[in-house]
């Protein structure tokens, strides 16, 4: 009893952890596509690099997939086994990466969760001593559904993983666990100040003592010795932003303050990798930009990429609209494509969109807004719907299943019955025919099978007559 409660529990734990983790991940795949370039890299296996992408869609599936099974019962043997020999090769890995410390996070979960490599070494070494308990118990429970209907669940879920990740590929993940949601301020730091209007104290020290100046009192410099510049009008501020602010600058100089303007509109081309990006795709950008423009929105470019790199991108995309530097994490924290695209409005971001989601012909259309050139996505929304359909048919093929289940049962009894009732009636006609008098004679019952084994036992007995006679002879010629 003990170990069929063990088998749920650890069901229910082994399998609702990957069944996170695979929908966490599948709901991001750029993100996994950039823990995993990281992984290469780190481990300097550049040959695996053109799967990276195949990779991002296929693991997040996978995990998916079999965690599902393991909570439901299905393929109760070839489930353990498959995560087993996954966990086989990602425990040793990340006890390495623990040991090494050369990758911050595992992103085991991608952004929904962010664990310690000793905390998922800890985490691997207990799910691999569940998935080994499973294998050997696992079968002791049956699953939730029969083994004609196991196909379903997983065609259902194939088809939820493969929506998720579309959109998330496409357009932006459904959920945004990251900073510089929509809605939220990109830059709440201080703002940029006309220092033409600004007036300053001039802080100057003398036999160790400190003496403000106003520009039109400065001291002689030759009895005092200048310390600082302060604001006389604007006190210090102490800002608490909600998450580390985005820093854009230019050739080492800070600009962040003064392009992302809280009294207007921005519109933000993101690269991350510029190196990565076909020159195809620069004539929606400047297509883009050129509306923009039209609109009154201030428009620029965001890269990390060396001064010569931004130059021969202005050279081959014919860019009309500066470029500037910022932290390639930043940027793939800002938005998901390569490249990204970043609306603004008062310093509040309105929408963020792979480049690839915008659709051209809407930018020839003459009333056109900033708001309607990009498809209406609620992420969160279109999640709910898809989360709804998927349990809605599983429910559907559950209740089917066990429908056909008791139809099935229900045919086969009255069947085995008349089966039976056939066999009496046939036993019954043969005593009938064997009791019938056989001329003019009636034969007691039994005469017809005692005939017959005395019949039978007597070659038996003929046979160990002639064998017994055999032993005789032989004993006699041995004497």
């Amino acid at each position: 009893m003990w170990r069929s409660a063990a088998v749920v529990l650890l069901r229910v734990l082994v399998g609702g952890v990957f069944v996170v983790s695979g929908f966490a991940k599948a709901i991001d795949p750029w993100g996994s596509v950039y823990k995993f370039s990281e992984y290469v890299s780190v481990l300097n296996m550049p040959s695996l690099e053109p799967f990276v992408t195949f990779g991002a869609f296929a693991v997040p599936a996978v995990e998916f997939f079999l965690g599902l099974f393991v909570l439901l019962g299905l393929y109760r043997r070839m489930a353990p086994i498959a995560l087993t020999a996954m966990m086989l090769v990602l425990t040793p890995l990340t006890f390495y990466m623990a040991v090494t410390d050369r990758v911050v996070d595992c992103g085991c979960f991608g952004d929904l969760l962010e664990l310690s490599n000793w905390a998922t070494f800890g985490k691997n070494v207990v799910l691999l001593a569940a998935l080994i308990y499973l294998l050997l118990h696992n079968r002791r429970l049956k699953g939730l559904y029969s083994p004609n209907a196991q196909w379903m669940v997983w065609v259902t879920s194939l088809f939820y993983c493969i929506f998720i990740s579309y959109c998330g590929y496409t357009l932006q993940p459904m959920i945004d666990f990251r900073p510089y949601k929509v809605g939220e301020m990109l830059y709440d730091g201080p703002l940029a100040v006309d220092q033409d209007d600004e007036e300053f104290i001039f802080i100057y020290s003398k036999d160790g003592v400190e003496k403000e100046f106003t520009i039109d009192s400065l001291p002689d410099e030759e009895e005092w010795e200048f310390v600082e510049r302060r604001s006389k009008d604007i006190a210090p501020i102490v800002y608490q932003p909600k998450h580390s602010n985005v820093v854009i600058s230019d050739d080492g100089l800070d600009l962040t303050a003064e392009l992302l303007d809280r009294n207007g509109e921005q519109l933000i081309f993101v690269f991350p990798d510029l190196a990565d990006i076909s020159i195809s795709v620069t004539y929606l950008i400047n297509e883009l930009n050129e509306f923009a423009v039209q609109a009154g929105v201030k428009t620029f470019g965001v890269a990390m990429a060396s001064p010569r790199d931004i130059v021969r991108w202005n050279d081959i995309s014919m860019a009309q609209y500066p470029m500037y530097t910022m932290d390639d994490t930043d940027m793939k924290m800002l938005v998901r494509g390569n490249p990204g695209v970043v609306y603004l409005k008062d310093g509040v971001v309105v929408w963020k969109r792979a480049l690839s989601s915008i659709v051209a012909d809407k930018l020839l259309d003459a009333n056109a807004s900033m708001t309607s050139i990009v498809s209406d996505y609620d992420g969160w929304q279109s999640l709910k719907w898809a989360t709804g359909l998927c349990v809605f048919a599983l429910i559907v093929v559950l209740i089917l299943d066990k429908t056909f289940k008791l139809a099935k049962i229900s045919i086969i009894k009255p069947k085995k019955n008349e089966e039976k009732e056939v066999t009496l009636e046939d036993k019954s006609v043969t005593l009938q025919l064997e009791n019938e008098p056989s001329d003019g004679e009636a034969k007691p019952l039994g005469v017809k099978a005692e005939t017959a084994n005395s019949e039978e036992e007597a070659p038996k007995d003929a046979a160990a007559t002639e064998q017994g006679e055999g032993l005789n002879n032989t004993e006699e010629d041995k004497n």
